[in-house]
């Protein structure tokens, strides 16, 4: 996989830092990683000797850690407060402008893989190609290509009579074989991943957030076609029953998950079920919502799911069910490369800095399947990692400051070096 990064590959050794190895084990004082020219660690931790032939930079008073990840992103969306003038005016080549503005913002903040969760046509896909190819920078990308979503769902948002000749973010699908084809088509035009609409959401008018898109012979059908063409399944939830419906069929990531129940939540732990929690879209729209004159409809509806929101969250927590940190980066108020706020909504919700962390490193890394390659920072990985200025375990809001994230590396290659530069 090649990137657009500054700085010539060779064998360099960080040395002095305090080591956070996303693992969830204790941080390592005066820890050294050797990465070797072909970008893959080498060795971790505390090293009595140091390779003789490498260029070692002393990281003393810095953090060592893994780049972070984010696994609920839309690349289509870049903030806009009025989300409808997207759908229906912008067309699917600007879009692909702002996205690859998006995925430099993105690498820029320390998130160094990302997943896109939904996208018109192939627009998420074909950035990712775009990365992998060296031809812009930008995290590493899995995309779902387009969304799965009933008649009348939640990303079924255009008006009646009207559609768009270069199409949407919503593959609508009704009736066990209408999910299946809507599948196959995501599997043909390269999706690493399903995302389909298990109930209503905030942004749609007509489904209330609670409510399920879909039933189980649909949902089990959409499910087992996915795994079988060995593609993983992300539920946009909001309702418990949506939810149950999901877990029951065989889903692996839950998005949101923000009106759960007790017995939900037991199914998510049970089965191992990923919850991806992302709180920034309620932050921002309590943030900002204010000013933008959003519609009713959406006003109300973040004020009913962000006063469950939090009750969900920490029964998942008490539980113990599997976290990973997304953001839903790109909706209202929530252009891509401030994502890192949500570490620090996490910690507030009751997810200690440590467990917060995982969550932004291995734990999405396990949710994504990308965890044979990244997501911790040990032998036979790719060297995604940043330093810190400070101490993120401290200071979680550290993980915010751009002028913090002294170096970031992308397979063992500096995106950003303020260390062996400055």
């Amino acid at each position: 996989m090649q990137h657009v990064l500054v700085g010539e590959q060779r064998m360099k050794v960080l040395t002095g830092g305090l080591l956070i190895d996303g693992t969830g084990r204790a941080p390592i004082p005066n820890a050294s990683v050797v990465i070797g020219d072909d970008g893959y660690i080498k060795e971790v931790g505390s090293l009595a000797r140091l390779p003789s032939d490498a260029q070692v930079l002393d990281v003393a008073g810095g953090t060592i850690m893994p780049g972070l990840m984010d696994a609920h992103v839309h690349f289509m969306l870049a903030g806009e407060p009025h989300f409808e003038s997207v759908f229906l005016q912008q067309p699917i080549e600007y879009m692909a402008i702002k996205a690859t503005v998006s995925a430099r913002h993105l690498l820029a903040a320390g998130f160094t893989t990302v997943r896109d969760v939904g996208a018109p046509g192939r627009l998420a896909i074909a950035l990712r190609d775009a990365v992998n190819a060296g031809l812009v920078p930008g995290p590493r990308i899995l995309a779902a290509g387009r969304l799965i979503t009933a008649t009348s769902g939640h990303v079924d948002l255009l008006p009646p009579g009207v559609s768009r000749a270069d199409g949407t973010a919503g593959r609508i699908a009704d009736g066990p074989a209408e999910v299946l084809r809507a599948v196959r088509e995501q599997v043909k035009v390269g999706a690493d991943l399903i995302k389909f609409c298990a109930t209503g959401g905030v942004m749609d008018p007509q489904l209330p957030p609670d409510v399920p898109e879909y039933g189980a012979e649909e949902a089990q059908t959409l499910i087992a076609e996915a795994h079988k063409m060995k593609k993983p399944v992300a539920a946009h939830v909001h309702g418990a029953e949506g939810a149950k419906i999901a877990i029951h069929a065989g889903v692996d990531t839950i998005e949101h998950g923000t009106m759960l129940d007790e017995e939900a939540v037991q199914l998510m732990k049970d089965k191992g079920v990923v919850l991806v929690p992302t709180l920034m879209p309620s932050y921002q729209v309590r943030q900002h919502g204010s000013e933008a004159d959003l519609p009713d409809y959406v006003v109300e509806k973040f004020n009913v799911t962000s006063a469950a929101h939090g009750q969900s969250l920490k029964m998942a927590i008490e539980a113990g069910v599997p976290l990973a940190l997304g953001t839903d980066a790109g909706t209202p108020f929530f252009p891509h490369g401030v994502n890192a706020i949500e570490l620090q909504l996490m910690v507030e919700g009751g997810v200690s800095a440590m467990a917060t962390i995982v969550a932004a490193t291995s734990g999405a890394a396990k949710a994504l399947r990308v965890d044979d390659i990244t997501g911790s920072l040990v032998p036979g990985k790719l060297a995604d990692l940043l330093v810190v200025d400070g101490n993120p375990l401290e200071d979680i809001a550290l993980l915010q400051d751009q002028s913090r994230l002294q170096m970031i590396l992308q397979g063992g290659s500096a995106y950003k070096d303020l260390v062996g530069t400055g």
